[in-house]
């Protein structure tokens, strides 16, 4: 009777988190409803639940590289913590009664995917424990305070790929580079003195240019293809644009100066190559953070990680229209190609 109980509850709490979910089409009163009666079915089940204490899942979209993320992050969740009850929350544009919902399940930790939910939790659950997956430049985003110590209630596996890395990627793709240029903002200074020292190291020079808002852009990249060897992007929110992609594209392309992508949209779109994470092994990173969290270790010491696992994408279409020749062993190796 018990068990039958427990799935009735537990069947109740899924058609009233789809339901608020999926349907767009109710109004924004039936909405809060919604949410407050999986909240009240959770907490009606918890006692038969017993020893069973939650972990809310938040995130805010769907796309590929998120759903992704949350399987590598469900995986190792049960096998780190399989004695917690998982609830996923979806976080709606302008919902106002979300931090309530999540509040009424009485969560033991908060996991986010994406850096509008983990600033979601960070400014709403300032005292409940924060494991973040699939963000970029967690320090500049003012979630931690270093990747060794994070300092407060928040830590979590990063989509910060090492600048060394990068450069050293960028020199074994075009042998002979000398000169990188970037353009940046103040959001990303932290990457170019990183970049400066990596390609020091490598026998190289950075030439940097720092601009302020997107109208800078032209000026900016005109005076990088004047001096440089190749230019290397770094994801700001400035440069995501459609319009810097195409910008960019095409005047690399017509001064015949490779482009080394953010993203592997990016290289879909005509830059040379990226570098990007499996956004799979990135949830199961965050899943072992999170596992160490529930098992009483506080987020403020436990180093936020970067990726483990880096892929290689190439557009061999752009090779060739510069006259490149793309080591073998590299192009072997890619995780696509284009």
């Amino acid at each position: 009777m018990e068990s039958i109980t427990l799935n009735l509850c537990r069947a109740g709490i899924l058609h009233c988190l789809i339901t608020n979910v999926q349907t767009t089409y109710i109004t924004s009163r039936l909405r809060r409803v919604g949410w407050f009666l999986g909240a009240v079915l959770y907490l009606l089940c918890s006692g038969n639940l017993q020893a069973q204490q939650s972990v809310a899942i938040i995130y805010a979209d769907s796309s590929k590289n998120t759903l992704r993320t949350k399987a590598g992050l469900t995986w190792g969740l049960s096998n780190n913590s399989p004695d917690h009850e998982i609830v996923e929350f979806f976080l709606r544009p302008h919902q106002d009664n979300a931090n309530e919902a999540i509040a009424a399940i009485k969560p033991q930790l908060l996991i986010t995917i994406g850096s509008k939910p983990t600033a979601f939790a960070h400014e709403h659950f300032p005292h409940l424990p924060v494991v973040f997956a699939k963000v970029l430049n967690p320090i500049e985003s003012g979630f931690i305070d270093s990747w060794k110590q994070p300092g407060g209630h928040i830590t979590g596996a990063s989509l910060d790929i090492p600048v060394m890395l990068q450069m050293q990627k960028y020199a074994a793709i075009i042998p002979g580079l000398k000169k990188v240029g970037v353009i940046y903002t103040a959001n990303t200074r932290r990457l170019v003195a990183e970049a400066e020292a990596a390609v020091a190291k490598l026998d190289m020079s950075l030439v940097s240019y720092e601009i302020t808002s997107d109208k800078e852009l032209p000026m900016a990249l005109d005076s990088l293809c004047r001096s440089v060897d190749g230019i290397w992007t770094v994801a700001d929110e400035i440069f995501s644009s459609p319009q810097f992609v195409r910008y960019t594209l095409l005047e690399t392309l017509r001064k015949g100066l490779p482009v080394m992508g953010f993203s592997r949209s990016f290289v879909e779109s005509g830059a040379l190559f990226c570098l990007e994470p499996d956004y799979k092994y990135i949830g199961r990173q965050a899943a072992e953070i999170a596992g160490a969290v529930l098992r009483g270790a506080d987020p403020a010491t436990i180093s936020a990680t970067i990726p483990d696992i880096v892929y290689l994408y190439l557009n061999l279409k752009t090779e060739q229209a510069l006259n490149l020749k793309v080591p073998s062993e590299l192009v072997d190796i890619a995780k696509e190609t284009y």
